[in-house]
């Protein structure tokens, strides 16, 4: 049927957009302390 996705496709997507996050929060922690460090 169109417009009908799995539960596979849902979780992928979802896994995807969660890594997303993730990299990015790592990302930005790590420039936050470089920032840090460098203002000592």
């Amino acid at each position: 049927m169109l417009g009908e996705i799995e539960v596979e496709q849902w979780m992928c997507l979802a896994e995807l957009i969660a890594n997303s996050f993730g990299d990015f929060n790592e990302i930005m922690v790590f420039v936050i302390s470089e920032a840090a460090v460098r203002r000592c």
